[in-house]
């Protein structure tokens, strides 16, 4: 990709999705791209839940269990709204909750969660 095509596709992808002083690769410009343009037919409303994943943890000699369940929803703005819920052996809950709308966050999201989609650009 010439430095002009870069340019211009950096400026449609900042109308869109926060990339101030990020630095993108050809192929995380194309990704981009990709993912703005088949947005509403492809993601827009989307949601899903994960799988619970169970991890062990220690607190000062104590060992505990937390069960983490994962719920993400494609906004209607462009960007990724993703909830942790956290349950521990011991009753307590927590939640963490994030919007994802810069452009590199949204890449690190596709590498973690659905890396087949973006191994499709990366060369």
């Amino acid at each position: 990709m010439d430095r002009n095509e870069k340019l211009r596709q950096k400026e449609y992808i900042s109308r869109h999705v926060n990339v101030l002083n990020t630095r993108l690769k050809d192929w995380e410009v194309s990704f981009l791209v990709d993912f703005i343009e088949r947005y509403d037919a492809d993601y827009r409303g989307h949601s899903e839940t994960l799988r619970p994943v169970e991890t062990k943890g220690f607190d000062r000699g104590d060992t505990y269990r937390r069960l983490s369940t994962i719920s993400y929803t494609f906004t209607d703005d462009i960007g990724i709204h993703e909830v942790d819920e956290v349950h521990y052996d011991d009753g307590q809950n927590d939640t963490f909750p994030s919007n994802i709308t810069d452009a590199r966050g949204i890449i690190a999201w596709f590498w973690k969660r659905r890396p087949a989609e973006v191994q499709r650009f990366a060369v």
